[in-house]
């Protein structure tokens, strides 16, 4: 390690600006063994969702003996987080940081609505002149400024922080009056799922209005999901009144998109590019399975030797390989997809079964959870074959899921045969 680092240094002093590689790889930091976190004083005992790290440390949803709040953590202990002069007393969903503050929806005994938190406690947030109420969903940054779903004394709609008070958007000459859903930056504008007082459907704010979006020759109805950029253009879940299909969105016009020689039907879900496709799940009338979309039509996808029938979830790049978890005639499975078609994984000595969720790379390692046929666990994948997770001195007996990487460790949701509680995989 001492020496990767050395001539890295030696690289960046002859010349900040060229491409120069390292002499040798910096050795991979492989993640074997599950270890307990201590609660310390803060009375934690147990649940971990909505992990964020913020300021050198991890905060996530807890809950202690009477009911659910903001936590922190160290990486070793439990930390509880500073009230301060704030009205909050509990719960802590849609997490984001912006502006080097953490904000959140929490919830003050009458509302939920949107909070602050500095670093060090947390705080009220100025609703300035816009009429904000209550609620906070939907968060993304964009134009350097906070955007979110929020509630007036009628609607739910979108509003803008700035990082000292909310405010109001201008619908323009649009028909917006409410809702705001999937947001989604593409082309520098921000788009999302917006109403018009009838239908839910896809508006563009450009950082000074809201607009309507051109629905062309395409036969686009309503409705905007599962958004992706691919090709330099947008794709996205739309509805034509009848079923939910795939839509292309140039900057200007929605447009349909072929679907070629395949037996797709309807539907777009979790997609993600690969290679030079977008894969993704959809209807063919029978059963959701998986599809790719070259930039010209869309593809059925060829299973191989394998036994794949339906289903397309948890997608993820790993290695030049996509993995996800697919419906084979025996059960649910990891699948590995090299472009052209679908493979099996060795499962090598491992106590691996079947099932595959909650996935996540650290480094060259693919960890996700599965089942070994008595629990749900932790498997590691190194490209070639799954292995086994060791548990250390901790109470862990199952689960791995909502993991986040912390501090060169993943730190998750498990369960010590009684409650749900976080861990660390180190």
């Amino acid at each position: 390690m001492k020496k990767w680092g050395k001539v890295f240094v030696i690289c960046m002093a002859a010349g900040a600006l060229a491409f120069c590689s390292p002499v040798v790889d910096p050795p991979s930091k492989i993640l074997t063994e599950i270890g307990s976190i201590s609660a310390g004083s803060s009375g934690y005992v147990e649940s971990f969702g909505e992990p964020i790290v913020y300021n050198n440390r991890l905060y996530f949803y807890g809950k202690d003996s009477t009911s659910a709040k903001v936590f922190a953590t160290d990486g070793s202990t439990v930390l509880n987080v500073p009230n301060g002069a704030s009205d909050y007393t509990v719960n802590f969903d849609n997490p984001i940081v912006y502006n080097s503050r953490l904000y959140f929806q929490g919830f003050n005994d009458t509302d939920s609505k949107i909070y602050e938190i500095d670093g060090s406690q947390i705080k009220n947030v100025s609703a300035g002149a816009s009429g904000y109420l209550t609620w906070f969903s939907s968060p993304i940054l964009y134009n350097s400024k906070l955007y979110f779903q929020g509630r007036n004394s009628t609607d739910y709609k979108i509003y803008c922080f700035d990082g000292t008070s909310i405010q109001n958007i201008s619908a323009g000459t649009s028909d917006y009056t409410k809702n705001f859903a999937n947001p989604f930056v593409f082309n520098s504008k921000l788009y999302f799922q917006g109403n018009n007082g009838s239908t839910e459907k896809i508006y563009e704010y450009d950082g000074v209005q809201i607009k309507k979006i051109s629905e062309g020759v395409s036969d686009y109805s309503n409705s905007f999901s599962n958004p992706i950029i691919y090709n330099s253009k947008l794709y996205f879940q739309g509805n034509n009144g009848s079923k939910s299909l795939m839509y292309e969105f140039n900057g200007t016009t929605i447009k349909n998109v072929s679907i070629g020689g395949s037996d797709y039907y309807a539907l777009f879900s979790g997609p993600i590019v690969y290679g030079s496709k977008v894969c993704f799940g959809a209807s063919d009338i029978v059963n959701v399975k998986m599809y790719s979309y070259d930039g010209v039509s869309i593809n059925n996808i060829q299973p191989g030797t394998t036994e794949y029938r339906y289903i397309f979830a948890v997608p993820i790049v790993f290695n030049s390989k996509l993995y996800f978890r697919g419906t084979c005639s025996n059960g649910n499975f990891m699948l590995l997809y090299d472009g052209t078609v679908l493979k099996n994984v060795s499962v090598g000595s491992s106590d691996y079964v079947n099932d595959f969720s909650t996935p996540i790379i650290y480094i060259d390692r693919l960890y996700f959870n599965g089942f070994d046929g008595s629990f749900q666990r932790c498997f590691v994948f190194d490209g070639i074959v799954i292995g086994n997770i060791q548990v250390g001195t901790t109470d862990y007996l199952s689960g791995f899921s909502v993991p986040v990487v912390y501090n060169s460790k993943i730190y998750f949701l498990g369960n010590n045969g009684s409650v749900n509680k976080i861990y660390v995989l180190k």
